[in-house]
């Protein structure tokens, strides 16, 4: 049913998933997403589902229609307008394998970082802020080798995202550089999502 319930974000737009996300980082990011001139749909898979109401009234701030995962209630019909909230735990690989770009939280206000390699290994283009302490060197290795983004400002969003629509053909080497990039250290990737304790 993830499929079914995305569908209700219109069938044709890219899918923006905002991945483990902390307090007012989904507010900051979808300030920005909204300047993009390419319109696009709206996951947002908090790290913490319990604030799943606090991100609720945050997106309705900003015009969205939030259906809830685990309270799904289908709208009248599709809209761009329909942000989908998953406030759900153990799901989260389901939604990046539905993404085109994935936006890792923790990486923007807050310090640390969420893992990044998930979405990486599954081939998602994966676009996460300054703050990613917890999964250094190995997520160094990887934008070195141009296999994901580091930004240092969340303004830097939009630009980044629309020249990356415009060119698919260096969405698809940067995903794949990155994912090709962790097949090689699989062993390092494991060892280091393992390690990491979330606070």
């Amino acid at each position: 049913d993830f499929l079914e319930q995305v569908s209700y974000l219109t069938e044709t737009e890219p899918i923006i998933l905002i991945s483990s996300s902390h307090a007012n980082e989904e507010l900051a990011i979808v300030k920005e997403l909204q300047k993009l001139p390419q319109q696009f749909r709206l996951v947002v898979v908090p790290r913490h589902a319990e604030r799943r109401l606090e991100i609720k009234r945050d997106l309705e701030s900003l015009g969205y229609n939030v259906l809830m995962r685990t309270n799904f209630i289908p709208p009248e019909k599709p809209s761009l307008k329909n942000a989908l909230l998953a406030d759900t735990t153990g799901e989260l690989k389901q939604w990046i394998q539905l993404a085109d770009f994935v936006i890792v939280g923790k990486s923007w206000l807050a310090k640390g970082g969420q893992n990044p390699f998930e979405s990486i290994s599954l081939g998602k283009l994966t676009i996460c802020g300054p703050y990613m302490a917890n999964f250094e060197p190995l997520f160094s290795e990887v934008t070195e080798r141009n296999g994901a983004i580091q930004l240092n400002k969340v303004s830097q969003l939009p630009q980044m995202i629309q020249s990356l629509i415009e060119e698919p053909r260096r969405r698809k080497q940067i995903s794949k550089r990155g994912k090709n990039f962790l097949m090689t250290k699989a062993g390092a990737t494991e060892k280091t999502s393992t390690i990491i304790l979330d606070h």
